[in-house]
């Protein structure tokens, strides 16, 4: 089981042997595991087996619909800290991915997989990390959008100054590393080592945060702590994703409901000054011809490797059929198992043509025509 990035993406952006099949479902987080989540899931692979079973021969489907019926036979796989579940399958693959944000239950089948519901979660604007730190526990969480904050796996973070005072801390050493090590014992040590100091504490959480999640995935950071920890944690750290403003409140009085409301007020400004930025490019791209929001022109566009920066509407689909090879557009009809949404196709072009592609709520689209474009050239 993977978590969204980048690297996967690509791997469904490449080619594969079609019907591909998409699936996607919203998931209720419950212990014991709730019961809905596997009924949603079979309703929707029988779905996709009607589509399936109404246009292709059933020795190139049934490897896929055993595929789709492998995911979830094991009760534990239902139990887990996901919101959604997006699942992949065509003759040569099956991929399996949890979402930390809700989707609507949806089936596709096509010659490519549908990956449109995926690019609005995958969008760095949008996602943050928070550090709740107090001298009694530390604890990661990353945001997205105003959807609910997901607590992070912080084991490998040090958790008061007390662990702080067996490790090393130099720039050689790792501190997840160190912070795992048995302290080496001297015959004459009988005594318990002193509490680090606050200093020494907050340089090896700031430096196991940067080791553990800042590095890799370039979030911007926001710490949340009592207002006088702020400056000295600032002080200190090396962490170039923590931004200045910080959530300035003891972490063990705020519920993560409240605690996801302070970090979106600080984050959300930010967001929304980038796209209304984007925006206007669009519209002085426009006015120049050098952007369109004509869906045939911009997928000539983004065939030709000419699309920079790709807008969608989020809640706008165009049924049609695509040919990347003769690069014809068919309306899709009623009962067409092979239509696909219009907008994912161009968003696919644009991203294997190392464009960006930004999925935004209908309220912020420039254009009610479902997508806008800047052109390179």
């Amino acid at each position: 089981m993977r978590l969204t990035n980048t690297a996967w993406l690509r791997d469904l952006l490449d080619p594969h042997f079609p019907p591909c099949v998409s699936i996607y479902l919203p998931t209720e987080r419950a212990k014991p595991p709730a019961t809905q989540n596997p009924r949603l899931y079979r309703d929707l692979v029988d779905q996709a087996e009607r589509v399936l079973a109404s246009d292709y021969r059933s020795r190139i489907t049934r490897p896929i619909v055993e595929k789709l019926h492998s995911v979830g036979r094991d009760d534990g796989f239902w139990v887990g800290d996901r919101d959604g579940l997006a699942v992949f399958a065509s003759p040569d693959v099956l991929r399996v991915i949890d979402l930390h944000k809700p989707v609507r239950p949806a089936t596709h089948v096509a010659d490519s997989f549908h990956i449109k519901p995926l690019l609005r979660i995958l969008q760095s604007d949008e996602r943050y990390h928070v550090l709740t730190l107090t001298q009694r526990h530390v604890q990661m969480f990353e945001g997205a959008g105003d959807m609910p904050l997901v607590p992070l796996d912080s084991q490998n973070l040090p958790q008061d100054p007390g662990v702080v005072s067996k490790m090393r801390l130099t720039h050689q050493v790792s501190a997840t590393e160190d912070l795992h090590t048995p302290p080496t014992q001297f015959p004459d040590e009988g005594t318990a080592a002193a509490p680090a100091s606050l200093d020494a504490f907050f340089r090896a959480v700031d430096k196991a945060v940067w080791e553990n999640f800042s590095r890799d995935t370039g979030l911007p950071l926001l710490l949340c702590a009592v207002e006088h920890y702020h400056p000295q944690f600032h002080a200190i750290s090396n962490n170039p994703q923590l931004l200045p403003e910080g959530i300035k409140h003891d972490p063990q009085n705020l519920g993560v409901e409240r605690l996801r409301q302070e970090a979106w007020a600080i984050i959300e400004p930010g967001v929304r000054a980038r796209i209304e930025t984007v925006t206007d490019q669009f519209r002085a791209a426009k006015a120049h011809q050098k952007g369109s929001d004509e869906p045939v022109e911009v997928l000539q566009a983004a065939t030709d490797g000419r699309v920079q920066t790709l807008l969608i509407d989020a809640a706008h689909e165009i049924p049609a059929r695509f040919d990347p090879i003769t690069g014809r557009i068919a309306a899709a009809t009623p009962v067409d198992p092979h239509a696909d949404d219009l907008l994912d196709e161009v968003a696919e072009v644009v991203l294997r043509a190392d464009g960006e592609v930004l999925v935004l709520p209908p309220e912020m689209m420039p254009t009610d025509q479902g997508l806008a474009a800047i052109y390179r050239y």
